[in-house]
């Protein structure tokens, strides 16, 4: 979500942005908005910096428009990579992990080892160490000095 809100932000700045603010350097900034090549303005920019390049004079609405049609291509191309991916984990050939390990690493990583015996919550209710139980009481358990 970080990345999506500075893409919006970006395109709110690309409209606001203006030589006023930004004097010459807006063309370094944005690049397609330097003027086009063999227009006044872009020799008169080229006197003060000499590396703008020409560009296609796009307005602030425009580039900001490019901006927003960019990000959307992006998070399209997001979607369906993540979606073809889904698809091809459903293959049986990858095979399904069983419901008993799906939150289970211990498979891939290296986990501490947990102790076998049951335990007693506070509402009454039993559940063995690391297989659940109420988040609420493993809270007071950690403050109270007690470690699953």
């Amino acid at each position: 979500m970080p990345g999506v809100m500075a893409g919006f932000i970006g395109v709110i700045m690309a409209a606001i942005a203006t030589e006023d603010q930004y004097g010459n350097s807006l063309y370094q900034q944005y690049p397609a908005r330097a003027p086009p090549e063999n227009s006044s303005l872009l020799r008169d920019i080229r006197d003060e910096m000499l590396s703008i390049e020409p560009g296609q004079g796009r307005t602030g609405q425009e580039q900001a428009l490019y901006q927003l049609a960019a990000l959307f291509t992006t998070i399209g191309i997001a979607v369906v990579g993540g979606a073809v991916t889904g698809v091809v984990l459903r293959i049986p050939f990858f095979g399904k992990v069983p419901n008993e390990f799906l939150f289970d690493d211990s498979n891939l990583w290296e986990v501490p080892e947990n102790e076998e015996k049951d335990q007693t919550n506070v509402d009454g209710s039993t559940h063995r160490n690391g297989t659940g139980g109420n988040t609420a009481t493993a809270g007071i358990e950690m403050s109270q000095g007690k470690r699953d």
